[in-house]
């Protein structure tokens, strides 16, 4: 009876002084960034696997999310089976930021002024190797020089 009692007690001290305990949280974080640091570290490592797979489910739909904005098949070949061979195309190479652009922000925005295209693993690799010419704006200066090498 005791233990509860004082758990009881601590629960309701905590609720009334959640501003006062939250300033002296902030206070002693910055007292010891080093701590935090560490603390991080140890946390994401005892849980590096629930942290992959919660990346892993964020990056698909965002994926998924990106796919059914440019039409959810291949524009070559209609290709709509497995959005893993599915991938995304830049019409102008040199404005491609990184292999993962898609996860910043500004990616959306590229697809809404029509600088993206979807395309499956093979239409995108003929595209760059110069060989699917059927797909229309996607030969750029860079493609053009492949072609003649």
């Amino acid at each position: 009876m005791i233990n509860v009692d004082k758990k009881e007690r601590q629960k309701q001290y905590r609720k009334e002084h959640s501003k006062e305990i939250y300033t002296l949280q902030l206070i002693w974080n910055k007292k010891h960034p080093e701590k935090i640091k560490q603390y991080g570290r140890k946390y994401y490592q005892t849980h590096k696997e629930y942290f992959r797979i919660k990346t892993q489910k964020y990056l698909r739909k965002l994926k998924q999310k990106f796919i059914d904005m440019l039409g959810g098949k291949c524009v070559g070949c209609g290709y709509d089976k497995f959005i893993g061979a599915l991938e995304f195309h830049h019409i102008y190479p040199e404005e491609k930021e990184s292999k993962y652009e898609y996860y910043r922000k500004d990616f959306e925005q590229k697809i809404k002024d029509g600088k993206i295209q979807l395309l499956c693993a093979n239409c995108h690799r003929e595209t760059h190797y110069g060989k699917n010419t059927q797909i229309s704006g996607t030969l750029s200066a860079s493609s053009i020089i492949l072609i003649f090498e």
